[in-house]
């Protein structure tokens, strides 16, 4: 019970930082500095995909001022990645009643593209987009 409660008081911290988060953020037009420390607040309780990828974005955003930035952006769009792979093959063991070590066949994550094998890349201009 005491763990209920403990999970439910997090869930709801979790939820009122991120709606002040969304407050200071503003669809990207508000204060991202203070969204990025809130998004920070979130991930000590809670480690996401969303909010890990939220953070990419948000430091993307302040490269445009700060270029040592960006490689940080990288690294929490990596991280939510493989955050993500992670749910994923844990959905897979619990589907499908695999035990650690029986998900060997399971695809990794890519994270070169480029240098992947049988992976195409198409060249592209900008007139090739819709505009």
């Amino acid at each position: 019970m005491q763990q209920m409660v403990r999970d439910r008081m997090r869930f709801a911290r979790l939820r009122l930082i991120g709606t002040r988060r969304n407050v200071m953020y503003r669809d990207g037009q508000g204060n991202i500095t203070a969204a990025l420390a809130l998004a920070g607040e979130e991930l000590a309780l809670m480690q996401t995909p969303e909010i890990l990828a939220d953070m990419g974005v948000m430091l993307t955003m302040l490269a445009e001022d700060k270029p040592a930035l960006f490689q940080q952006a990288v690294l929490r769009y990596g991280e939510a990645q493989d955050v993500a792979y992670r749910g994923w093959v844990q959905s897979q063991r619990q589907q499908w009643g695999m035990c650690a070590g029986d998900d060997a066949g399971l695809p990794g994550v890519m994270r070169d593209w480029v240098e992947s094998p049988g992976v195409t890349l198409l060249e592209k201009t900008s007139n090739d987009y819709p505009r």
